[in-house]
């Protein structure tokens, strides 16, 4: 629920951390060097055409990282970043193990009441524009708060009825609607996701 640099304002990071080596040939997180400074796509958006809006200037400046077990990577919330996958999609044997989110920075405030977030469904009781400040978001550095500690241990963070329905209430809105149809946009085509996906890397191999 965070505005994750929209709007000139940096409120968060985005982290992800691998359990197990990444394969050889694929598996490798790709990010467009300086993309989090384009102007085109909006906080909504799922995936993204970079040959559309101001992206293009962006695409051949590839950055491929291949973590090792243990490897975290920290990146800017509105960078424009993928995954590549395994040919046909087909991982065989190999273990893709990874746990990875959002740290909110700085004064981040509140923002859950136009989006239905299965990850904000918690009695925390904040409203819009509330602080980050709740067991249900626990502050880590530059270090634990011994409140929320003691809550989180005796089990009081968790979902809730009440969380789940302020879920449910907030379906129907404008930032859901421009999601899904950034899913739909590329889920009801195969070919799409070709279009989207290939200019990541393009001719990467030959230089």
């Amino acid at each position: 629920p965070l505005t994750s640099g929209h709007g000139g304002k940096l409120d968060a990071l985005r982290y992800w951390v691998t359990m197990d080596d990444s394969p050889a040939d694929y598996g490798a997180p790709v990010y467009l060097r300086r993309s989090h400074e384009n102007r085109c796509v909006g906080k909504d958006e799922v995936f993204v055409n970079l040959d559309e809006g101001d992206l293009s200037q962006y695409k051949d400046d590839v950055l491929e990282f291949r973590p090792q077990a243990g490897d975290m990577l920290i990146w800017h919330p509105r960078s424009i970043h993928k995954v590549d996958g395994a040919p046909g999609g087909d991982w065989g044997n190999r273990k893709r193990r990874v746990l990875g989110g959002t740290v909110a920075v700085d004064d981040a405030k509140y923002q859950g009441k136009k989006k239905a977030l299965f990850s904000d469904m918690g009695d925390h009781g904040l409203v819009q524009d509330d602080p980050l400040k709740s067991p249900y978001f626990p502050i880590i550095y530059p270090k634990s708060d011994p409140y929320e500690r003691a809550v989180r241990a005796e089990g009081k963070v968790g979902r809730s009825f009440g969380g789940f329905m302020r879920m449910v209430n907030s379906l129907i809105s404008t930032e859901n609607f421009a999601q899904f149809s950034s899913w739909t946009q590329v889920v009801n085509g195969a070919q799409k996701v070709v279009e989207v996906n290939k200019p990541f890397l393009g001719d990467q191999s030959k230089k």
